[in-house]
């Protein structure tokens, strides 16, 4: 994969080869982490500034309390409750969506057959995952080593 600069470096570099992977992961390592402040305010602007109260209008919507729907298809909640319909906020755009938009990658369509596939079961732990992956199969789990404490004495 060539990709072009919008100016030649001093060098005289007008372009960089590189592999998929590693256009990928530099592009990734761009995207900050959540909740990361992009924008920087100082002044009366900053967060902490006595005066900001006065300059700053208060937020029209309050923040809700309660956790954001996953939009997980027949999950319990998927319908939204009746003081979040009244809400501007436009709604969660679900996960493959998003993947769809980004990649342009369907996953939510079979290889083999080209149908829908529909989300059967959210696992989280390692015992779940591996009785998914593998079934009656699995082997068990074995338990942590016992630590054992020496004193002198």
């Amino acid at each position: 994969m060539r990709v072009h600069f919008k100016a030649a470096w001093r060098s005289g570099a007008a372009h960089a080869d590189m592999s998929a992977d590693k256009f990928i992961a530099r592009l990734s390592a761009l995207v900050p982490p959540p909740g990361f402040h992009m924008t920087r305010y100082f002044g009366v602007f900053a967060n902490r500034h006595h005066l900001r109260p006065r300059i700053i209008p208060p937020s029209p919507v309050p923040t809700p309390g309660q956790q954001l729907a996953l939009g997980l298809a027949g999950s319990a909640n998927d319908k939204p409750d009746d003081d979040t319909e009244s809400s501007p906020r436009p709604p969660r755009i679900g996960w493959a969506k998003l993947l769809a938009r980004v990649f342009a990658v369907d996953v939510t369509l079979c290889r083999k057959c080209g149908g829908r596939m529909r989300i059967l079961e959210v696992v989280d732990t390692a015992d779940d995952i591996d009785r998914v992956l593998h079934g009656a199969r699995a082997p068990p789990r074995p338990h942590p080593p016992a630590q054992v404490l020496l004193f002198p004495g």
